[in-house]
């Protein structure tokens, strides 16, 4: 994870509410690696994302705490 100072340098402001996010400590160049994608890719990323989420609930469900 970058650091704040480290983003202000590599990014341009965007405006407050990105300058926000960075002094938080976000690591906007996820954002902008996000954004460079196709809407497809976008879609393709959540579907991948969704099925790691269910996966791990079937395993949870299985495998309960004693």
């Amino acid at each position: 994870m970058a650091f704040p100072e480290e983003l202000k340098r590599a990014f341009p402001s965007y405006g407050p509410g990105w300058d926000r996010a960075v002094e938080m400590g976000i690591d906007v160049s996820l954002l902008l690696e996000n954004l460079a994608l196709t809407p497809t890719q976008r879609i393709q990323q959540l579907e991948a994302l969704l099925a790691e989420v269910d996966a791990l609930k079937r395993a949870v469900k299985r495998d309960p705490v004693p």
